[in-house]
């Protein structure tokens, strides 16, 4: 959907689209959607390597500033800023960290792991203390600075592109451009939702947190709700990490 479009555009509805078959998106339709997301995982994997444990707040800065160069050049295949269900997105970043902080201290994932053979076992999320890791006082400002930045701005945003504004789409349609915002399917609920979970740690947290802002996109039918009720989770749960010590949470 390009960035002009109008909310009319953005939300008809398949019986009101001209019929044919569809072609399929374009390598740019995809790499718009998906291309930040898959470029900043594979960055962080390289990141996560052990040799390069040390130099983490440069390898996390350098991601940053590489992602969003990235989607500067994609921004033009964004939809168009909306208003609709934004309230309903600020209420849902707010019941959503409610419902990752308080899952996560339930530690669901770590009591299942019990069960498991060691090779089906999740691996815990580690985490990473700046106040003792950074040894500057500048540094670790600026550490954080940088990690609340991705965490609030860039992660929303370009998690949101791909799971439901790619993803759930292509489920749907290979055109998944020809999609409109929100429409949902069974299909779409349940891949992303186990696609999500699956990149997770925390995945049973997971699973109820995208189950939350799957419901706010079918609702609203606006992405750019989804990427509030992200950005507001992001930045709810940020500065409860910072309050309470719980940097695994990061």
């Amino acid at each position: 959907m390009n960035a002009g479009s109008t909310p009319d555009e953005q939300n008809a509805t398949p019986d009101s689209q001209s019929v044919g078959p569809a072609p399929s998106a374009t390598f740019s339709e995809g790499r718009n959607f998906a291309g930040p997301y898959v470029v900043f995982l594979l960055l962080m994997t390289f990141t996560s390597w052990s040799p390069l444990r040390p130099y983490y707040p440069w390898m996390y800065a350098l991601t940053i500033v590489l992602v969003s160069g990235f989607c500067w050049t994609c921004h033009s295949a964004f939809p168009a800023w909306s208003w609709r269900g934004i309230g309903l997105g600020v209420v849902a970043g707010v019941a959503g960290v409610i419902l990752w902080v308080g899952l996560c201290h339930l530690n669901l994932e770590g009591r299942i792991n019990e069960y498991l053979p060691d090779g089906m076992r999740m691996a815990e999320r580690v985490g990473y203390n700046p106040w003792e890791e950074v040894e500057t006082r500048f540094g670790q400002i600026a550490f954080l600075c940088v990690r609340l930045a991705g965490m609030v701005l860039l992660v929303p945003l370009i998690e949101e592109l791909f799971w439901r504004g790619c993803i759930w789409r292509y489920i749907q349609n290979e055109n998944f451009t020809a999609v409109p915002w929100g429409v949902p399917s069974r299909a779409s609920i349940i891949g992303v939702t186990i696609l999500f979970a699956s990149t997770h740690t925390e995945y049973i947290t997971a699973i109820a947190w995208c189950s939350l802002i799957n419901v706010l996109f079918i609702t609203s039918r606006n992405l750019w709700s989804c990427v509030v009720a992200h950005a507001v989770t992001n930045l709810l749960l940020a500065a409860y990490i910072l309050q309470s010590g719980h940097w695994e949470l990061w």
